[in-house]
């Protein structure tokens, strides 16, 4: 939806009042003032129409909204785009995937800001999109980084001009219903693009797309540029890094930005984050881990040198046996209790179950030996026992912190 469409509206209805409904809310006052407006907290039932257009955040889903006719119900990620001009969005870069988007997203961002181009990071990691479209669309941003979601995809019509694509798992089915419905929610990232736009993709991503813009397959990134102790030498960061790299090939912007930016990165917390060295084991957070191809990846990392792993979670109903076969066999496997221990035992019948982090870390003390890699590494949701992987994660930082 346009701004000129708010604008024309007999009223505004914003629902979802977290960080994306207090943008939509302050982006309206400054937008279209005259144009009365109310504040829903949360959904949990269908909406009535009342001549509203409703700005709906990316958490609460469509269904709700199934009364409203289709063109009055819209998101702030919706109206950040279909209000640009072709120039802006030339200048906008989309990332999505399911895993590694918040990294990458980081990683081009303090790179194009290292190369003096003033980059912000905006979207599912950042500031809202429309918090920053007035500073975008009066020239005071060269570039957006928007990382993307699924839910804030389903729904699009305007693509970025240019997009990065990472890779695709099963993930969030609870929300799409079907790995199809998904895979077509991400689709939107690049689906809409035209033939001057640009979609970069890294070369080991196997899968067709439907696209006019111009496809670049990438390299990986020389994992050498990053210091030798940092997990961002694991192959899929510098895959995903990869396509950076090519971007700024693509802008003729030096690649000695792409090196400095690798020498002082520092990744977010609870993903693959080193945090502690205790009873002399290096111990890492990957809580943000929530399915076991991604659990895959953080295994190979760490080889032979991975002591133990910490899984358990929500029940999604995903095939663990890939995982079970890429684990080492020397490997201490710890189940936290959770809705995943049944299922997770068929495939880790070795693995020992524990109640709490305390235990996990006392019984991983006993079992591992020095100088080995500890990962919390859950391979699914946290919702059934956390409030997120946040959660989660400092948790287990806390009990190590206090082993």
């Amino acid at each position: 939806m346009k701004l000129s469409n708010l604008l024309a509206a007999k009223k505004i209805s914003i629902s979802g009042y977290g960080v994306e409904g207090k943008a939509a809310e302050k982006f309206c006052k400054k937008n279209c003032p005259t144009v009365p407006r109310k504040i829903i907290e949360s959904v949990t039932s269908s909406m009535k129409d009342d001549g509203s257009v409703w700005i709906v955040s990316p958490g609460i889903p469509r269904k709700y909204f199934s009364n409203i006719p289709v063109e009055m119900v819209t998101s702030g990620t919706e109206i950040f785009f279909d209000s640009l001009s072709e120039s802006q969005r030339s200048h906008v870069i989309g990332i999505s995937g399911t895993k590694g988007k918040s990294t990458t997203t980081k990683f081009c961002t303090e790179a194009l800001n290292i190369a003096e181009k003033k980059a912000v990071a905006a979207g599912n990691f950042g500031v809202p999109l429309l918090e920053i479209f007035d500073s975008f669309t009066t020239g005071d941003i060269d570039y957006v980084v928007a990382e993307l979601s699924s839910y804030q995809l389903e729904n699009l019509q305007t693509s970025p001009g240019i997009a990065i694509f990472l890779n695709i798992f099963s993930d969030h089915l609870d929300r799409h219903g079907s790995f199809s419905e998904y895979e077509k929610a991400k689709s939107n990232l690049w689906v809409h693009q035209k033939s001057s736009d640009k979609l970069f993709l890294p070369d080991v991503l196997k899968k067709s797309f439907n696209t006019v813009a111009e496809m670049f397959h990438t390299k990986s990134l020389n994992p050498d540029i990053f210091p030798e102790d940092s997990s961002f030498r694991a192959d899929h960061w510098c895959q995903n890094f990869g396509t950076i790299q090519a971007l700024f090939q693509e802008l003729h912007i030096s690649n000695e930005f792409i090196e400095q930016t690798a020498k002082q990165f520092s990744g977010l917390p609870h993903r693959l984050q080193k945090f502690s060295t205790v009873k002399n084991r290096t111990w890492w957070d990957d809580s943000i881990c929530t399915n076991p191809e991604a659990a895959i990846a953080t295994v190979k990392f760490f080889e032979t040198k991975l002591g133990a792993l910490i899984l358990g979670g929500q029940d999604r109903g995903m095939d663990y046996s890939s995982l079970s076969k890429a684990i080492p066999a020397n490997t201490f496997i710890v189940i936290l209790e959770s809705e995943l221990t049944a299922r997770l035992k068929k495939d880790f019948p070795k693995a020992i179950v524990v109640p709490t982090f305390d235990e996990a870390v006392s019984q991983i003390l006993e079992n591992t030996v020095e100088e080995t890699n500890i990962v919390l590494c859950p391979a699914a949701p946290s919702y059934d026992t956390f409030k997120n992987f946040k959660e989660k994660g400092k948790l287990f930082q806390h009990a190590v912190a206090h082993a």
